[in-house]
């Protein structure tokens, strides 16, 4: 009865650290609650959530022609879309481009950095930001820096 005890104590014990620890670390990945549905409504169709820990919610999406745009979900209420210069599909390939051989989609991430929207790598080696053309940006904290 003991041991049956010890055991039931140990496992709640268990599920409470593990349901604690985002908490605890702040690793909770936020998704704007409904952006499906206001995909739909701008009449878009998901190519690659982007997802990260903090607001706003970002994601790819494309119309039915193809033109891709990348929507940021500020809130439930104001959702901007930008028509996209160069495809996701385009900007994974610039990646590759730069040596990055090993492209994980989840390391892909579109910031907005000082009003700008801005892609960024990152692999745990280094981090590339592009410019929404694809053009690397050698600091993008920085207002018009770009390699040449």
């Amino acid at each position: 009865m003991i041991r049956m005890l010890i055991f039931v104590l140990t496992l709640l014990l268990i599920s409470t650290a593990c349901k604690d620890i985002s908490a605890v670390t702040g690793d909770k990945i936020y998704i704007e609650e409904g952006y499906q549905q206001q995909l739909i409504r701008l009449k878009l169709t998901e190519v690659a959530a982007l997802p990260y820990f903090t607001k706003p919610f970002i994601c790819v999406a494309k119309d039915e022609i193809g033109a891709q745009y990348a929507v940021v979900f500020r809130s439930a209420e104001k959702v901007d879309t930008t028509k996209l210069p160069v495809s996701y599909e385009s900007i994974l390939a610039r990646v590759k481009e730069e040596g990055h051989r090993d492209i994980m989609k989840e390391n892909l991430h579109l910031f907005e950095i000082n009003n700008e929207l801005v892609w960024s790598f990152s692999d745990g080696i280094g981090t590339m930001y592009m410019d929404l053309k694809g053009e690397v940006l050698t600091d993008p904290f920085k207002t018009s820096q770009k390699t040449d």
